[in-house]
């Protein structure tokens, strides 16, 4: 962390004792972003100046591969959901036969426009990006390519009005704040999502999640609970219900509900983002995307990122009678695609514009949930060893990218697994080789990894008799919490055992 001042005013509470807190990359350019904490309300801002154009990129390989990945794999479908039936349950009831009316600004490629859609709203919404109007196309969805206040729209029309990761996009956050308090009705309700500032302190959460809460030159300002309310209050909203969620510890984002009338809103929010996690309504989405497609036939990005999506649910929830017929189709379609294990094993795409041309962004995640029904339930050992293999080169290619498909070091996920179905195969010695590959890691990797490549390697070399063997490396890894990382002392504690272990045997 640095220290240092600046001569500026946080964009959440007005405060002007801003201290620099970190300076990054830019992930959109060569310049350098400086980040500034406010010391009264602990929002942060990047001051540099610099301001993505959102309405460009049209037509751009950049763009088609971004949307490759979002549609096959980036898109939080289940948090999407959640948040629009977490919006509507807040809402008041409601007289008369007419459907509610429901904007969503900053709407993306659409997917919460047609969730609520698929729950009765007329919905619309509002992006000028290219990807608004890909999305509204491919969804069959309303999305005008506009801001909010260029639009024909009318002032207080909706009775729900959602801005999901746009705010800590936007460089006036109070013009933005009352312009969608002005779209909402008297007696709506609107709900926001953003970052949350005091998440980057967390001490359990990985580096890799941080970067992406400040993915410096894209982000203008990472809000606090406190500062977020500061901006909500200060532009007329009567009543301020803010929770959080994601990440380790639940608190990597922002949820704010919000109304103009005071004592509209009687859901208490952290239980509602509870309620998110049972995945009803994701599933019923997904299957409403996947039959909508097929009975027209049409088998594109979206249908293909939803089975995978639904498979993936089944596969992490244990259900894996219905993961099968998924997993049938998707197997399907890689072979189709020519996606063998030959080819994958040997496959080094360039980049991510390369990866996606030819092959869906959920293979690497894919590779690895089907390993894990092959080996949990269908008790197809070499089909599991195979897939993890296949699961960890991809994965390693995948985390290889700028800014990372995904998080949790599945790379090595897979390789612990593919040790593991070595290991229940009898094949010990190419099992240890992997864990010993892993173990050598100890320093990168989560601990959990390192401790569970520890006790399976001390399993396989029990389980193949060679006790002394399995004793002295779980001596050896409890040694390596405590001695220096790198130290000499470790290489000669490494020596010591290894001549103890040959003049035992």
């Amino acid at each position: 962390m640095s220290s240092g001042t600046a001569l500026h005013v946080c964009r959440a509470c007005g405060g002007d004792q801003l201290q620099l807190f970190r300076q990054m990359p830019s992930l959109v350019g060569d310049h350098i972003c400086r980040f500034y904490r406010c010391q009264a309300c602990g929002s942060i801002s990047d001051l540099g100046g610099k301001v993505l154009d959102y309405s460009a990129g049209e037509g751009s390989a950049e763009l088609e591969a971004s949307i490759h990945y979002y549609l096959e794999f980036g898109a939080n479908l289940g948090f999407m959901t959640g948040l629009v039936q977490m919006l509507q349950s807040a809402l008041p009831p409601h007289a008369g036969n007419r459907p509610r009316r429901f904007l969503d600004v900053g709407a993306g490629m659409g997917f919460c426009v047609d969730i609520a859609r698929n729950l009765g709203c007329e919905a619309i919404g509002v992006e000028p990006s290219p990807r608004g109007a890909i999305g509204g196309t491919l969804l069959g969805v309303t999305i005008l390519p506009q801001y909010l206040e260029d639009t024909d729209l009318a002032p207080g029309w909706f009775d729900c009005v959602l801005s999901t990761e746009v705010l800590e996009h936007v460089v006036a956050p109070d013009a933005f704040i009352g312009t969608l308090l002005r779209y909402l009705s008297a007696d709506g309700v609107m709900l926001l999502t953003t970052p949350n500032a005091s998440f980057v302190e967390l001490p359990e959460e990985s580096s890799t999640e941080i970067e992406q809460v400040f993915s410096a030159g894209h982000h203008q300002t990472l809000y606090t609970a406190q500062g977020l309310r500061s901006v909500l209050e200060r532009q007329g909203a009567k009543q301020v219900k803010i929770g959080y969620y994601g990440g380790r510890s639940g608190r990597k984002h922002l949820v704010a509900v919000v109304a103009r009338q005071e004592g509209l809103l009687l859901a208490d929010v952290e239980q509602s983002l509870q309620r998110l996690q049972d995945g009803s309504g994701f599933r019923q989405y997904c299957e409403a995307l996947i039959a909508q497609r097929r009975n027209g036939g049409n088998r594109d990005m979206v249908y293909w990122g939803a089975t995978y999506r639904l498979f993936e649910h089944y596969v992490n929830s244990g259900s894996y009678r219905q993961a099968e017929p998924l997993a049938e189709e998707l197997d399907e379609y890689l072979a189709h695609r020519g996606l063998s294990e030959e080819r994958l094993l040997a496959w080094r795409p360039a980049s991510l514009i390369e990866y996606s041309q030819q092959a869906p962004c959920f293979l690497g995640r894919y590779q690895y949930a089907r390993a894990m029904l092959a080996m949990n339930h269908q008790a197809d050992l070499p089909q599991a060893e195979h897939r993890f293999r296949v699961a960890g080169h991809v994965c390693a290619i995948e985390e290889g990218f700028p800014g990372n498909l995904y998080l949790g070091n599945l790379a090595e996920h897979a390789r612990l697994h593919e040790a593991i179905a070595l290991t229940r195969q009898g094949k010990t010695d190419q099992a240890v080789a992997i864990f010993d590959e892993l173990i050598t890691q100890r320093h990168s990797l989560p601990e959990s990894i390192f401790k569970r490549a520890v006790l399976e390697k001390a399993t396989a070399m029990l389980a193949a008799g060679q006790s002394i063997g399995a004793a002295l490396s779980l001596v050896e890894a409890a040694a390596a919490r405590y001695l220096p990382q790198y130290s000499e002392a470790q290489a000669s504690f490494h020596q010591f055992l290894v001549a103890l272990e040959k003049s035992i045997s």
